[in-house]
């Protein structure tokens, strides 16, 4: 099992994925604009229909534009009379700007790419999962293997 946070504002939201020789079962809470909290999803997903999983970076263009925006106005603000104002709009600028910084957790299941995403600080936990999942595909792989070894020496028995 494995809970990791998922919004860098947020940073008391989390998310858990949970990786088995069956499934991998992932609770993700919904974002708004990735720090509006709204929901939660989950997904189960049997681990012999998951290919390819990887861990990469990525930035949201939405968060990180209003961060800009709201920086720009505290800066602004904080030229003229509202320097409270300033700092607190450029505060909440600076934090949702950094949100838009990513990591990714992405795989193939069932002709589908799925993602389960997290602040840039939570990469190395992402990471712990694709390796989790990475065992569980191997396994399942030696195991057909054995089977597909079985099965060819039955039948040079049987001829």
């Amino acid at each position: 099992m494995f809970n990791f946070s998922v919004s860098f504002i947020f940073f008391w939201i989390k998310a858990r994925v949970d990786v088995d020789t069956t499934a991998l079962n992932v609770r993700t809470p919904n974002l708004l604009l990735g720090f509006i909290p709204s929901g939660r999803t989950s997904q189960n997903v049997s681990i012999n229909t998951i290919s390819n999983p990887k861990v990469h970076s990525k930035i949201s263009f939405i968060p990180l534009l209003i961060g800009i925006i709201l920086l720009a106005w505290g800066i602004f603000e904080m030229m003229g009379n509202g320097m409270i104002l300033g700092i607190i709009l450029a505060i909440i600028g600076i934090l949702i700007g950094i949100s838009a910084f990513q990591s990714a957790l992405s795989y193939d299941a069932n002709g589908k790419t799925h993602e389960v995403i997290a602040p840039f600080f939570q990469k190395s936990s992402l990471e712990d999962i694709r390796k989790s999942i990475q065992t569980q595909l191997d396994e399942l792989s030696k195991v057909a293997a054995a089977k597909t070894d079985d099965n060819s020496k039955q039948f040079l028995e049987d001829l």
